[in-house]
């Protein structure tokens, strides 16, 4: 709650024009989402994020819980 209170702030004071999250759980990122549709904040724009070919487990996390995430929310990876 207080993250995406304080994104929001910033987005609104004008010194940031999106704001993203690293290295976050697919249910933290979930969290992010309806925090900011519940009380009418700033949404998350997009995710930074750990994925290649031979990343092993992160990979499989990628595939299997973020992607369908990313698509489903909209959110840009980078």
């Amino acid at each position: 709650e207080e993250l995406v209170r304080t994104m929001d702030s910033l987005v609104r004071a004008g010194k940031i024009r999106y704001w993203g999250a690293s290295n976050f759980s697919a249910r933290q990122i979930r969290e992010f989402l309806e925090i900011a549709k519940r009380g009418d904040r700033a949404p998350l724009a997009g995710l930074e994020d750990y994925y290649n070919v031979i990343a092993g487990k992160r990979r499989d996390f990628m595939e299997d819980e973020l992607f369908p995430l990313i698509r489903s929310a909209r959110l840009g990876l980078m």
